[in-house]
């Protein structure tokens, strides 16, 4: 977790924390080991059984703690990569990882934004979009996800990048229903963001689903995509996909 506990805002006091929770691992070994001798040492006269339940109550209360070790230490997982989101780590990811082809598409989304919502709606989006591209950076680099967990989605991928492309090209053509190529490429993002969720889901919070899962409903709505059709900006968005979907074809 190197990026992410490098992006976390108190990093020092994190290490203490874990630190804290490695030495709790020793002490359920130090107390039984304690007091074994008195479980194992015989009484004057022996009254049934009961000595034999205090080994079975402190094994239950050792797995109880180490349930909640575990538990702990997933959601402080999930808190670091929201932190190296919305840190300067963060960023610095961002820009070294991302082309200059992407960022010039995300800048055009984001206008676009701009233009039919404006800038208050804009700013939330470019918020969204900033924090969703690290936390999938981190889990990339991290080897949490692969690109065999997004092979899957390179399909739908491809028909969104194609169905952008035909509604770039139908703007000059008579009869052509940009209506429908908005409801079919509003399709095709829903169902290629339920993709993306279900291959972060395990390591990022509810939170964070619950954004990624709010922009790109945003973004897939075939109104605003109908819009989008009609200015300027779009002609970049078309051109940068066009592109993606050129190299996926090689």
């Amino acid at each position: 977790l190197q990026y992410l506990q490098m992006a976390e805002s108190s990093g020092s006091e994190s290490e203490d924390y874990l630190s804290e929770d490695s030495s709790e691992e020793e002490a359920p070994a130090s107390s039984s080991s304690s007091t074994k001798p008195k479980t194992n040492s015989p009484s004057k006269k022996d009254k049934g059984k009961e000595p034999e339940s205090a080994p079975d109550e402190d094994k239950t209360e050792g797995n109880e703690k180490k349930q909640k070790r575990t538990s702990w230490f997933q959601r402080k997982k999930r808190g670091l990569a929201s932190a190296a989101a919305s840190s300067s780590m963060g960023k610095a990811l961002f820009n070294k990882f991302v082309d200059p082809d992407t960022k010039n598409l995300l800048k055009a989304i984001i206008k676009v934004v701009e233009l039919q919502d404006g800038k208050k709606k804009a700013a939330k989006v470019r918020k969204d979009i900033m924090k969703t591209s690290v936390k999938v950076i981190v889990l990339y680099e991290e080897k949490k996800v692969t690109d065999e967990d997004f092979q899957s989605m390179q399909f739908l991928f491809r028909r969104t990048c194609a169905g952008v492309r035909n509604a770039y090209q139908g703007r000059t053509v008579k009869n052509v229903d940009q209506d429908s190529i908005a409801e079919r490429i509003s399709g095709h993002l829903t169902q290629f963001s339920s993709g993306v969720v279900k291959v972060i889901k395990p390591f990022v919070t509810r939170h964070s689903i619950d954004r990624i899962e709010s922009l790109l409903a945003y973004l897939a709505n075939p109104n605003f995509l109908s819009n989008s059709f009609k200015l300027e900006e779009f002609q970049t968005i078309a051109m940068v996909l066009s592109s993606y979907l050129q190299n996926t074809q090689q």
